[in-house]
């Protein structure tokens, strides 16, 4: 089976051309700035008008970046998807200078930049230089972190938590998390990607995911035992993420890295681990919440996984850990855990 894996952080840009009749070492692989940071440099690099189209990525520095474009004197006007890279509330855009209009002004003489995650020309030019090519893929798979857009008078961080949980009490395995050729209405980020694939590649099999679970689904291919509990935890450049798993999740909690140290972190995970994290621990810290999804006892001892771009934090937590490496590079291991996810979800559907 061949699956392209893109797994799109805030940092880079992680590829992976998965074929399950090659060791997994010597399949062709790519890491890159991420597509956020390359056009945040664009803009700041601008001194004209911009009129922004294309789809919805990620945000990162990029409102920062076109307000102080618009501070130095300059109009930026940008289609709906692509402004939904911003916020996930149109107003928030407009209250930044933004226009939001699906076309140009007449008269539009300024730079046009077209926001595109997938990028399928530079996957193109990279697989072509590696001598191998987009045909006769089964899957192409993408990972991004989309919080969802919730309803009015709900926080998009518990919307997120709520989300997930709603996805784990249907099937507890952080694999199965993983949707084909489209997302749930609220996910405006993957349905975007979803777009993406399918304007370049018509009728190959699209799958998305959400990165932080991809990661911690990678986390899982480099444990003891198939059946060893362990916490797979991803420390995110914007967000920790951690779930306790044994056969299947148990445990699942998410809070922000910039307000934890490495001591509250250890705390956390063992707390985690002992099945008395509460969700009041993790939200009235500031962080997204928690939640379990036995009301058992748990007394099984666990290994802890950690990847992710902040993985250093764990170091000095206090608590033993591994650093998860499925394909002997930690930075595969996002791509790893989306393709196999796929693969897992093929292989379902062709039994």
């Amino acid at each position: 089976m061949k699956i392209l894996g893109i797994d799109i952080g805030a940092g880079t840009k992680d590829v992976l051309l998965y074929d399950s009749e090659k060791n997994v070492e010597n399949c062709t692989k790519m890491v890159m700035p991420s597509p956020t940071i390359l056009c945040a440099k664009k803009i700041r690099n601008s001194k004209n008008d911009l009129y922004i189209s294309g789809h919805t990525i990620g945000g990162g520095e990029l409102a920062t970046t076109l307000k102080h474009h618009i501070e130095n004197g300059h109009k930026v006007t940008m289609t709906e998807e692509a402004a939904f890279t911003l916020y996930n509330r149109l107003e928030r855009v407009k209250s930044l200078g933004i226009t939001i209009e699906e076309k140009p002004a007449d008269g539009f003489s300024g730079e046009h930049i077209t926001f595109d995650e997938v990028n399928s020309d530079q996957l193109r030019a990279f697989l072509l230089s590696t001598s191998e090519s987009l045909e006769g893929f089964d899957a192409i798979a993408i990972a991004v972190q989309d919080h969802g857009v919730p309803p009015a008078n709900v926080s998009q961080n518990r919307f997120r938590l709520e989300k997930f949980k709603e996805r784990f009490l249907q099937e507890p395995h952080v694999d199965a998390s993983i949707f084909i050729d489209d997302a749930p209405q609220c996910y405006v980020r993957m349905r975007s990607a979803v777009r993406s694939v399918k304007k370049s590649f018509p009728g190959v099999s699209t799958f998305v995911m959400d990165s932080t679970l991809a990661a911690m689904a990678g986390c899982l291919y480099d444990r003891p035992s198939p059946l060893a509990g362990a916490i797979a935890v991803n420390i995110g450049n914007s967000h920790v993420t951690a779930s306790l798993i044994t056969d299947g999740i148990l445990g699942f909690m998410e809070h922000h890295t910039s307000l934890l140290t490495p001591e509250k972190l250890g705390q956390l995970l063992r707390r985690l681990g002992s099945g008395k994290l509460t969700d009041e621990e993790v939200s009235g810290d500031g962080g997204h919440g928690s939640f379990y999804l036995t009301d058992g006892v748990i007394e099984e001892e666990y290994v802890v996984l950690a990847t992710g771009p902040r993985r250093m934090m764990i170091a000095n937590s206090g608590v033993g850990f591994h650093f998860a490496a499925p394909t002997g590079d930690v930075m595969m291991t996002g791509a790893f855990g989306l393709v196999k996810a796929a693969e897992k979800s093929l292989q379902k559907t062709r039994e």
